[in-house]
């Protein structure tokens, strides 16, 4: 992929040392959005789950990563069913009490394999990036990893900077 402004490789455009040279790209910006698709007005994270913010559960906690790729798979095969899955975890949690690390594993996959089933057209058969966190990139990896699809990472902070350096380059000249 080549800069439309002055024909570098887009690597050295944007001051990035991984970019895939095929011209068919898609990129995930993990942490960006609204909660449109989970059916609340804010974005999931912040969606309440045990009287805490889903996110606060993911952070510091262990994720069963076997719960999380059978979730994953069960959010991409049928994400019209997340709310009844989400249900399904709460009545199972509160019956039987669940490990925090298998319970946490099953919803953040239910979630992740439900965005990636309603964004499948902007990444499958692309060569596709993720941008972010790292910790949560490698989440979003490896649920595109158990779909044959092979993501490069890029860090949110130095692909933010990259842009306004870009940009200010651009604005000064």
């Amino acid at each position: 992929m080549r800069c439309s402004e002055n024909g570098k490789p887009l690597a050295r455009c944007f001051r990035m040392q991984h970019a895939p040279p095929l011209p068919a790209f898609a990129a995930i910006i993990v942490a960006a959005g609204k909660g449109i698709r989970a059916g609340q007005p804010l974005p999931k994270q912040f969606a309440k789950w045990r009287g805490k913010p889903v996110l606060r559960h993911s952070v510091g906690c262990d994720i069963d990563p076997d719960a999380f790729a059978e979730a994953v798979s069960d959010g991409l095969s049928r994400p019209e069913a997340l709310a009844a899955r989400a249900f399904q975890l709460r009545a199972d949690d509160l019956l039987h009490g669940l490990d925090p690390a298998r319970a946490t594993g099953r919803l953040s996959g239910l979630l992740v394999g439900a965005e990636l089933a309603h964004a499948r057209p902007y990444w499958l058969g692309m060569q596709t990036a993720l941008i972010g966190a790292s910790k949560l990139s490698q989440t979003y990896a490896s649920a595109l990893e158990s779909q044959g699809v092979t993501p490069v990472i890029e860090r949110g902070d130095a692909c933010t900077l990259a842009g306004l350096r870009a940009a200010f380059a651009r604005w000064k000249d």
